[in-house]
């Protein structure tokens, strides 16, 4: 009885994690809408680096995607597939680099090995704000354009660690939230006050776009 006891448990530390039991919580505002494109992550878990460089890309004169989530230690890849010219470059603390103007994805990746917040700028368009959120090799979701995200629900802690672009004036600013109210369906909801227009973060790139001018 107690092999097949051991054998269970042996079992079920080998499932996959899609068929763990898994949590779900919902970013809203204040408004009580889903908010998308929310980082969360999960003070004091660990998860292993990946070698996979990700992709930052241009698509009509935007960053696509707009915010980008990579773990402190990998590379990103600047494509442009634009038919114009496009000079990225950041001055975050996390990151500082230029890719001067150029067409095409001939560009060598750039590896982050920081953690923190980029705000990427392009030189020549003022309307294109990007950003890569590096996460300090912790586990972290994008929020999904319902708000969701979903985690493991053994790793789940009380505490939770949340960024948003409209989260601070700064664009920067991270909080820690306390899980505590669930949903009718059983989520855990997360309620973040947005402000209108961060002006700040848009300020700071384009002051920073007048360096190279």
């Amino acid at each position: 009885m107690m092999k097949l006891y051991a054998s269970l448990i042996a079992a079920c530390l080998l499932l996959p994690a899609s068929l763990m039991a898994q949590s779900e919580i919902k970013v809203i505002d204040q408004n009580g809408n889903p908010v998308s494109e929310a980082v969360i992550s999960l003070p004091g878990t660990e998860v292993s680096v990946s070698e996979q460089t990700l992709v930052m890309d241009q698509v009509n004169k935007q960053f696509l995607p707009q915010v980008l989530l990579i773990q402190q230690g990998q590379s990103v890849h600047f494509p442009n597939s634009d038919n114009i010219r496009h000079h990225v470059y950041s001055f975050s603390s996390a990151k500082p680099f230029e890719i001067k103007l150029y067409s095409g994805s001939s560009t060598d990746p750039v590896r982050f090995d920081k953690s923190g917040l980029v705000v990427l700028g392009c030189n020549i368009h003022d309307n294109m704000i990007g950003y890569i959120y590096v996460a300090d090799n912790e586990l972290a979701q994008i929020s999904n354009n319902k708000g969701l995200v979903t985690f493991n629900q053994d790793l789940l802690p009380k505490n939770v660690q949340v960024w948003h672009a409209k989260l601070s004036n700064s664009s920067s600013k991270r909080k820690l939230f306390v899980l505590e109210k669930k949903n009718t369906e059983g989520d855990w909801l997360l309620q973040i006050n947005l402000i209108a227009k961060p002006k700040s973060a848009e300020k700071k790139v384009k002051s920073f776009r007048n360096r190279f001018n």
